[in-house]
């Protein structure tokens, strides 16, 4: 039998990883499946989730060894936003230079404009290239701080080698025209297929609400579907700030809706959502259809979240998933009335074996595994 030497099985086991190192930075991380799919693909892994100056939990690091987790650390960053955003760059720096090397090859991937400040000063010390995975667009800046927040976005995309984004629309915007190569191209999320227990229809509808409450989410008009038709229950899987979480608890009293509507206001981890999920019949996404929300021109994490634990999804005409939840039949588009809206429900419940069917060739459509493999080959040093 002849046997291999050290160098020679080194050379083998790293053959199954098709990146060397990765740095995944940001909050969205959670979307997309994209640190599971890397923690199997990337010889080394760091995943720095950085949550945002309003939530409680504490940001934390995930670093993995060719698929194995070998840490994971929390930080600490005052939930004031200025000086929180000062916090994480600093620990993005420490991390950056703590874990990786002069001789290795890092490629940072994050959505967020604040991890390219004093880059050049950086690539002094460590070799890395930037990806810049563009989520978001804002048409009209609420404050003149997030106003600034898009010119830099915008800056750095200009100057920067590697950019993705999360659907057609910002890939237009941001170029003039849509482009697909191996460095600037759309990128949406992916889903990791998973097993999930076969939901039934019955009488009684459960619409499931997922992620951060915010007024232009649409549950007022769920809420009023439930005043009208009390077969309709609503669980939402997510939290929101205490003046709109009080608004949404007089409306649901006003309404007498306290027994159909499920609403504790907390963060729901991927791990808990299977069996929360477990008990809903369709998921909503009731967005607000304007081109001046954000949502028109990306991929809400949501919707893929959905059909990910099996459910068909109803929204409104926006965002760039639309045209494939409509493709695979994988849902229901609806405008913002209660009548379009249970009309939809309707139709869905009594055809729900043909729209489950269409969920699993959505998801395997976006199979992360296959997409990503595609999207992010340039990453393969």
């Amino acid at each position: 039998m002849v046997r291999r030497s050290k160098v020679e099985s080194m050379e083998v086991e790293n053959k199954r990883f098709l990146y060397r190192n990765i740095f995944l930075v940001g909050s969205l991380l959670h979307a997309g499946n994209s640190a599971d799919y890397f923690k199997n693909r990337a010889q080394k892994l760091l995943v720095f989730y950085f949550l945002g100056s309003l939530r409680k939990e504490k940001d934390f690091i995930e670093l993995y060894h060719k698929g194995k987790r070998i840490k994971k650390e929390t930080f600490f960053a005052p939930r004031v936003p200025l000086i929180y955003h000062a916090f994480i760059y600093f620990w993005y720096v420490r991390l950056l230079i703590g874990h990786f090397n002069k001789k290795e090859k890092i490629y940072v991937i994050t959505f967020h404009p604040l991890f390219f400040l004093f880059n050049s000063l950086i690539k002094q010390t460590r070799d890395i290239s930037l990806v810049f995975w563009i989520a978001d667009f804002l048409p009209k800046p609420p404050s003149f701080i997030y106003k600034i927040y898009q010119d830099l976005i915008f800056y750095y995309h200009k100057h920067n080698t590697i950019n993705f984004y999360l659907g057609d629309k910002l890939n237009k915007l941001m170029n003039g025209k849509v482009i697909n190569t191996a460095t600037v191209r759309t990128v949406m999320w992916g889903i990791r297929l998973e097993k999930v227990k076969g939901i039934k229809k019955s009488k009684d509808v459960v619409l499931c609400f997922i992620g951060v409450v915010r007024k232009g989410h649409g549950l007022d008009l769920a809420f009023t579907l439930a005043k009208q038709h009390k077969e309709i229950h609503i669980k939402i899987l997510g939290e929101c700030e205490a003046s709109l979480y009080q608004y949404y608890q007089e409306l649901i009293h006003v309404y007498a809706i306290e027994k159909q509507v499920e609403f504790q206001n907390r963060f729901y981890t991927i791990k808990e959502l299977p069996k929360e999920i477990a008990s809903c019949t369709i998921g909503i996404a009731l967005y607000n259809t304007s081109k001046k929300d954000p949502i028109y021109y990306t991929d809400p994490g949501k919707v893929k979240t959905y059909t990910q634990f099996g459910l068909p999804v109803i929204m409104t005409n926006t965002s760039e998933i639309v045209p494939f939840l409509q493709e695979f039949k994988a849902g229901e588009i609806t405008n913002s009335t209660s009548e379009s809206l249970y009309s939809k429900i309707k139709k869905i419940n009594n055809n729900y074996k043909e729209y489950q069917q269409g969920v699993t060739k959505f998801n395997h459509y976006f199979e992360y595994g296959r997409y990503y493999d595609e999207a992010f080959v340039i990453l393969r040093d």
